[in-house]
Order: structure tokens, then C-alpha cells, then sequence
């Protein structure tokens, strides 16, 4: 939920933990894990580039 609703500069330390405390240290690892919590939600764009530059670029191409 943290990732769908973050706020630059307010969320990122404790999304950090948190993906930490998953295991979760890839991209493609976090939107996967975005996509079972909320099937019917694409991730915000924000979410998205938020997790590129934390964790490396995602192996799936970006949804149009």
C-alpha cells in the first residue's frame, strides 16, 4: 500500500525497509508483488521510476 500511495521525500525510508524486510531487491520483484496485491490497479508512473532508481531498471516494458 506504501508504494501506491507514496509521496517523494516523505515515503522513501520506509519503503526501503520495507521492500527490505520482504526481500523484495529488484523491480520487476516489486511490481509483480503490486500486481498480485492489487490486480486491478496499475501502479502509479511515479511508483515506477521511484523503484527504478532504488532497486535498478524493471526487466518488463512500462504499460501504455
Amino acid at each position: 500500500m506504501k508504494l501506491m500511495a507514496m509521496r517523494f521525500g516523505e515515503d522513501d525510508e520506509n519503503i526501503r525497509i520495507l521492500l527490505d524486510l520482504a526481500g523484495v531487491h529488484a523491480t520487476d520483484a516489486a511490481l509483480d508483488l503490486l500486481t498480485q496485491l492489487y490486480p486491478y490497479w496499475e501502479p502509479p508512473v511515479k511508483t515506477r521510476f521511484f523503484l527504478e532508481e532504488l532497486l535498478g531498471p524493471a526487466d518488463r516494458p512500462r504499460s501504455q
